[in-house]
């Protein structure tokens, strides 16, 4: 009914919300089917919901880069304080 009005006054809007609500509809939906353990399987030799690292990973040799204290430059530290000066 409020779909309808909402149509009926600014058809534009509906359009405009519809991403919104079609998420909102089919998140449970969703959720209900992949806990479903066949169904879940399923999905997952089919590759729905991948995210890209989960199709290619990453090599396991890759490393965080390391930072030494000699990378900084040495200066001056500047404390804030709640002091104001005039």
């Amino acid at each position: 009914m409020l779909a309808a009005s909402c149509w009926y006054v600014a058809p534009g809007a509906v359009w405009f919300w519809a991403p919104l609500i079609v998420g909102l509809a089919g998140a449970i939906p969703l959720a209900m089917l992949t806990a479903h353990p066949r169904a879940g399987r399923a999905l997952v030799a089919a590759g729905v919901c991948r995210v890209p690292e989960e199709k290619v990973p990453h090599g396991a040799t890759w490393e965080r880069p390391r930072m030494a204290a000699s990378d900084f430059e040495r200066g001056p530290v500047y404390l804030a304080s709640s002091e104001r000066s005039g």
